[in-house]
């Protein structure tokens, strides 16, 4: 995915567009919360435009994902 992304952004170099922007998504999560700013790097090599970052938040079900939630990190 990673390649996919570098040949658009070196598409756009090469016709000099702005667009498309590119745009990251970060779900923060207490297994992933200390690589943010890893995921920052990569974002900004990349030449995203934004990030935009997101709890993760527990909604129940089967996944019984509630440690993974920041609200006690």
């Amino acid at each position: 995915m990673v390649g996919n992304i570098a040949k658009l952004v070196k598409r756009k170099e090469e016709l000099g567009s702005r667009l498309p922007a590119i745009r990251f998504n970060y779900v923060m999560n207490a297994e992933n919360v200390a690589e943010i700013s890893d995921f920052i790097d990569l974002a900004s090599s990349l030449s995203g435009e934004t990030i935009s970052f997101r709890h993760f938040t527990e909604w129940g079900g089967e996944l019984n994902s509630e440690n993974c939630s920041l609200a006690n990190y």
